[in-house]
């Protein structure tokens, strides 16, 4: 029924005026819920799965560019905030070059690498505290013993991306 009409068959059972603003209200309500339900329902949700490293969220994030749904800057500042926390956890070169029994071309670089080692806070890691670290991840990145390690990564599971990023 028109909404004017019903107001008029409410006033016609001699309901209150705070009556008929409920149940105006109410109605507003139902209408919103069937609306939002039926939203739902054309909604699709996908679960997405597989191994680490098998694609997973760069598929989410292509998505979002074919279908021009830009980040925003909080989105963006932590995707950093990850990369760096990627770069600093992938000590797994480090790791490995000892465990392969990959001697250091430049002996202070073993001291860099027992550092990064031990460090654990890559919560902490940001625009301000990850430079902090550039210099000694350069000095082990250009070390003939940790690129050894890079070119074994066949023998342990290192992200793809780390070339990239230490470059």
């Amino acid at each position: 029924m028109p909404e004017a009409f019903l107001g008029c068959w409410e006033c016609l059972q001699n309901k209150s005026q705070e009556e008929i603003e409920l149940t105006r209200r109410s109605r507003k309500i139902d209408r919103d819920l069937k609306r939002e339900e039926r939203l739902i329902r054309r909604q699709v949700k996908l679960l997405l799965l597989g191994a680490g490293e098998s694609g997973k969220s760069t598929f989410l994030k292509q998505m979002r560019i074919i279908h021009n749904i830009n980040y925003d800057v909080t989105s963006q500042l932590e995707f950093r905030k990850i990369i760096y926390q990627n770069i600093i956890r992938d000590e797994v070169l480090v790791d490995a070059q000892k465990k392969l029994n990959i001697p250091l071309s430049n002996p202070e670089n073993k001291l860099l690498g027992d550092q990064i080692l031990l460090f654990d806070n890559t919560a902490g890691l940001n625009n301000t505290t990850f430079p902090q670290f550039q210099t000694m991840l350069n000095s082990l990145w250009s070390d003939k013993g940790i690129q050894n390690a890079f070119d074994r990564r066949n023998e342990y599971q290192l992200t793809d991306s780390v070339q990239y990023f230490l470059d």
